[in-house]
C-alpha cells in the first residue's frame, strides 16, 4: 500500500513546488538559475579576494540572506502543499456528487424502465391468462389441434363408412407415458358401428398381461397400426391415419383377441385394428413443430 502511496506523494510535492514558484513570480527553471548565479558569484568572489574574503561576505550577509529566502520558499511551498491537497480534495468531492448524480439518475431511469416493463409483461400474463381459460373451453379454428380432431373424425367416419356393416373391432394399447393421448384418440374415433376397446392402465415393470401386450415389439415414436392380411378397408384407415400420426403398418394379429374383449354377436369373424401406442406417439403436427 505505502509503495502505491509514494508516486503520489511525489507528485503532491512537485505540484505544490511549482505552485510556490509561480507565487513569486517565476518558474522552477528561474529558481535553478537563480542558485546558479549565485553559486558562480561565490566562485568569482573566492578567486577575487580569496577565502578570507568570501568566509567573511557568507557569515556577515549570504548566511542571513539565503536563510531567510529559504525559509519563506518553504513556508510558501508547505502552504501550497496545503493548498493542493485542499483543491484535490473538493475536487473529488466534486467527482463523487457528480458520480452519486449521475448514478441516482441512472437508477431512477433504470426504475422507471423496470417499472415499464413489469406494467408490461403483468399485461401481458393477463392477456395469456384469458387466453388460455377460452381454450380451456373451445377450439380456435386456426389451432392445430382442431385441424387434427376434424381430421380424424373425418377418417374415422370413412372408415365406419367404407366397412359396410362388416362386424369390426379398433383395439388400442398404450403405455403410462402416452396413455391420455391413446385415449384422446379413442374418444375421437370411438363412435360408430365398429367395437372399440382399450387403452387399459399399468404402471411400467409390472409384468402384466396388459404391460407384454402393449410393449411387446413397440416402437418409441411410432403408432403401429396392426391389420390382418388382405383388409383393404383396414390397410386404407392405417393409411389415412398416417396423415395425421406418425403410423407404421404392420401385419401381426392381435393375439387371443377372446381373452382381451367379448362381443354380442360374431366373435371370431370380426376385422381387427390394433392401434399400438408408442412411449412417444404424438401428432404428427406436433412432432414437426418441435424439430423446427
Amino acid at each position: 500500500m505505502l509503495d502505491g502511496m509514494w508516486p503520489h506523494f511525489w507528485h503532491l510535492v512537485a505540484m505544490s513546488g511549482s505552485a510556490a514558484c509561480n507565487d513569486i513570480g517565476t518558474k522552477p527553471f528561474g529558481v535553478i538559475f537563480f542558485a546558479c548565479i549565485f553559486i558562480v558569484t561565490q566562485i568569482v568572489l573566492l578567486c577575487w579576494r580569496g577565502w578570507a574574503a568570501m568566509r567573511l561576505h557568507w557569515v556577515g550577509t549570504v548566511a542571513l540572506d539565503v536563510g531567510v529566502l529559504a525559509l519563506g520558499f518553504v513556508s510558501l511551498w508547505g502552504w501550497n502543499i496545503v493548498k493542493t491537497v485542499y483543491d484535490d480534495h473538493q475536487y473529488l468531492v466534486g467527482k463523487v456528487s457528480e458520480v452519486r448524480s449521475q448514478t441516482q439518475q441512472s437508477l431512477s431511469g433504470s426504475t422507471n424502465a423496470l417499472n415499464k416493463t413489469i406494467l408490461s409483461l403483468q399485461h401481458d400474463k393477463s392477456a395469456l391468462a384469458a387466453e388460455i381459460e377460452k381454450r380451456k373451453h373451445s377450439m380456435m379454428v386456426s389451432d392445430p389441434a382442431f385441424q387434427n380432431t376434424l381430421h380424424l373424425l373425418q377418417l374415422s367416419q370413412r372408415y365406419k363408412d367404407s366397412r359396410r356393416g362388416q362386424i369390426c373391432v379398433t383395439y388400442i394399447t398404450a403405455p403410462p407415458q402416452t396413455y391420455q393421448f391413446a385415449f384422446a384418440i379413442q374418444q375421437i374415433i370411438g363412435a360408430g358401428p365398429c367395437a372399440m376397446f382399450g387403452p387399459s392402465e399399468f404402471d411400467l415393470h409390472s409384468e402384466t398381461d396388459a404391460e407384454k401386450l402393449a410393449m411387446q415389439d413397440a416402437q418409441s415414436d411410432f403408432i403401429i397400426c396392426h391389420v390382418s392380411e388382405g383388409d383393404m378397408v383396414g390397410e386404407s384407415f392405417c393409411g389415412d391415419l398416417a396423415n395425421e400420426l406418425p403410423v407404421k403398418v404392420s401385419y401381426r394379429p392381435l393375439p387371443t383377441p377372446a381373452k382381451l374383449y367379448h362381443l354380442d354377436r360374431g366373435a371370431g369373424s370380426e376385422k381387427i385394428v390394433w392401434l399400438q401406442f408408442g412411449t412417444n406417439a404424438q401428432w404428427k403436427s406436433q412432432l414437426y413443430g418441435r424439430k423446427n
